[in-house]
């Protein structure tokens, strides 16, 4: 039914003035509850839930025109978390934020994901912050380029190229490291770390 659909997957838009529709962030984030037909009392628990799921629970009573574009963003995260979906559809959330909301948000995003068990399908031109993904699948002029883990894709920069993609940072470093030392590293480290304790483990086989 369209109905129990709507209630099932929710979007995050790319801007998140586009998703609000009150002035405060409590009352938007109750705006959804509110459309579902809840009771007062089960709104004020989903909202309060919400809110410090996205750990903004201090900025409840501010005007959403007060807050920064990560702020902004969260703020719309909680809107939809209070509808309690089963699925969460983020198209380019990060793409109108700078450096600090884009780290705001990706931190949510794999707090969310790790802590809540939330099923989030995250549409982004930016590998790095697909990182965190248990599966990614790269589109290319409407077909299926590539898919599978974030290893096993971020090691075939081959293909990402020719999807019109960039692997991230470390796999990009990992694969010059392979060009200049006598030894291979490989290729499916992903966070920082964990690459320099191979390659201070690696240094000292030598």
């Amino acid at each position: 039914m369209p109905g129990s659909t709507k209630k099932k997957m929710v979007l995050l838009f790319p801007n998140p003035d586009n998703q609000f529709v009150c002035s405060q962030v409590e009352e938007d984030v109750a705006f959804g509850p509110e459309n579902m037909g809840l009771a007062p009392p089960v709104i004020k628990a989903r909202v309060d839930q919400a809110l410090k799921m996205v750990s903004m629970e201090d900025y409840r009573y501010y005007s959403l025109q007060m807050l920064s574009g990560g702020q902004k963003q969260k703020a719309a995260i909680a809107g939809l978390l209070a509808m309690k979906p089963e699925y969460m559809v983020w198209d380019e959330p990060t793409s109108m934020l700078d450096p600090r909301g884009q780290k705001e948000v990706i931190q949510a995003l794999v707090r969310l994901r790790q802590q809540e068990g939330l099923t989030i399908i995250l549409v982004t031109h930016n590998l790095e912050e697909a990182i965190n993904a248990d599966q990614v699948i790269v589109l290319h002029e409407g077909s299926l380029a590539l898919q599978g883990t974030p290893a096993e894709i971020f090691s075939r920069p081959d293909r990402l190229k020719a999807a019109g993609l960039e692997a991230p940072g470390i796999s990009r470093l990992i694969a010059a490291l392979n060009v200049q030392l006598p030894w291979t590293v490989p290729a499916d480290f992903l966070k920082t770390e964990d690459l320099v304790e191979e390659l201070c483990r690696l240094r000292l086989k030598i």
